[in-house]
C-alpha cells in the first residue's frame, strides 16, 4: 500500500492508546511494526502482550488495515 495524502493513519496499542496519527502511511507502518515488536517482548512494558492496530482515520473503513493480536494470527 502506498502513502495517500488525503488520508490520515493512526496506530492504536492496547493498554496504551493511540501512539501516532499521521498523513504518512510509511511512518504509520514503521510505528505499527515497532509496537508489534514491543508487544511480542516480555519486557515491553505496558504494550507487552497487547494488540496493535493500524487504522485509516477517515472513518470510511470499519476495520483496521493491519492488526496484530498476540492471542491469534495477524
Amino acid at each position: 500500500m502506498s502513502e495517500d495524502e488525503d488520508r490520515e493513519y493512526s496506530v492504536i496499542v492496547g493498554n496504551v492508546g493511540t501512539t501516532l496519527t499521521t498523513e504518512s502511511y510509511n511512518k504509520a507502518l514503521r510505528e505499527y511494526e515497532h509496537y508489534k515488536t514491543v508487544s511480542k517482548s516480555p519486557t515491553g512494558g505496558r504494550a507487552s502482550g497487547e494488540p496493535v492496530e493500524l487504522w485509516p482515520s477517515d472513518g470510511v473503513i470499519a476495520e483496521p488495515l493491519l492488526e496484530y493480536n498476540p492471542d491469534g494470527d495477524e
